[in-house]
């Protein structure tokens, strides 16, 4: 993924990513299963990326953990960040507590330009980023243990509009390129994507609105992507992992930005029929970061709710 910088200064705290309000120190969470979840296979997760968290005074994180599968995972990742906020180093701890591995960082002002990962004394990976004079990515290249694996060429429009980027697999001999083409007011018209020639994946807007779609079953990628969306209201598509059709996830917010903390989850499967649908209840404080949440399952067909789960955080702030 590439991330737009006009200057150092501009990257956001990591705060912001979490949905995170104030100067906040640390969030530490406790999980609750209030009865059993009714869903065999669930397609929205309940999952809370700050679990337990730290934060410096800048709003950069020092260390993080998740909540997922219904508990607070004890694995977690420290973190040291330049003057800038771009991580230095990053040091991911397992469940025991060991030092599973390690990624450090060479930056520049608009990010990280070199990285290695190792798991103790052995390199596992290294990484190199190349920036245009906007701060655009236009080269990615990963190392592993048998060499280059994968290179990422990105090519940016004249309003820094993501135009072509081509993905190579080195080892492989394989090619994917994914090509996206605009109106003439600037709106997205169109993605395509092809491996070796191949035409894996075509999708068409109107005004945002998707018009048309097709993804062959064995493509091998996922894809997601974004539209126009109401105050409150935010809609996601995604590939169908098994069959390649087109999902849509639904996220109600009013009065809220963007998809972090919604009161309601709504997804769709490839045929259009809502397959799932979970509620939130918050308590909030008064930085407007919510310290208790309770996640209900809805039965679609009688309408009734489920408590599942209730994580309540207590946050610190500097």
């Amino acid at each position: 993924m590439a991330m737009l910088l006009a200057t150092a200064g501009d990257r956001p705290p990591d705060i912001e990513n979490f949905g995170l309000s104030g100067p906040v120190h640390t969030v530490n969470s406790t999980v609750e299963k209030l009865s059993p979840d009714p869903r065999n296979r669930p397609l929205i997760p309940l999952w809370t990326a700050c679990g337990n968290c730290s934060f410096d005074r800048r709003g950069y994180s020092i260390s993080r953990a998740h909540v997922s599968d219904g508990a607070l995972q004890i694995a977690h990742v420290e973190v040291n960040s330049d003057a800038q906020g771009w991580p230095t180093e990053e040091r991911s701890y397992g469940d025991d507590g060991a030092l599973r591995s390690r990624t450090v960082f060479y930056n520049g002002p608009y990010g990280p330009l070199d990285s290695e990962s190792w798991i103790g004394d052995r390199q596992t990976s290294r990484s190199q980023n190349v920036y245009d004079e906007h701060g655009h990515t236009i080269v990615s290249r990963t190392w592993d243990e048998s060499g280059l694996s994968v290179e990422i060429l990105t090519r940016w429009g004249e309003h820094d509009e993501e135009l072509e980027e081509i993905i190579r697999f080195p080892q492989s001999n394989g090619e994917d390129i994914q090509t996206t083409t605009y109106s003439a007011n600037g709106d997205r018209s169109a993605i395509e994507r092809r491996r070796n020639g191949d035409l894996l994946m075509r999708v068409t807007f109107d005004d945002e609105r998707v018009t048309s779609w097709f993804m062959k079953k064995d493509a091998n990628f996922g894809i997601g992507f974004g539209t126009k969306s109401e105050p409150g209201f935010t809609v996601n598509f995604g590939s169908e992992p098994q069959t390649g059709g087109l999902v849509r996830t639904e996220y109600v917010h009013p009065g809220r930005k963007g998809n972090i903390d919604p009161d309601e989850v709504r997804e769709y499967d490839a045929a259009g029929t809502l397959a799932e649908k979970v509620t939130f209840d918050y308590d909030w404080d008064s930085f407007g970061n919510w310290t208790r949440r309770t996640a209900y399952v809805r039965d679609l067909t009688a309408g009734t709710p489920t408590a599942v789960q209730r994580v309540t955080r207590v946050i610190s702030y500097y």
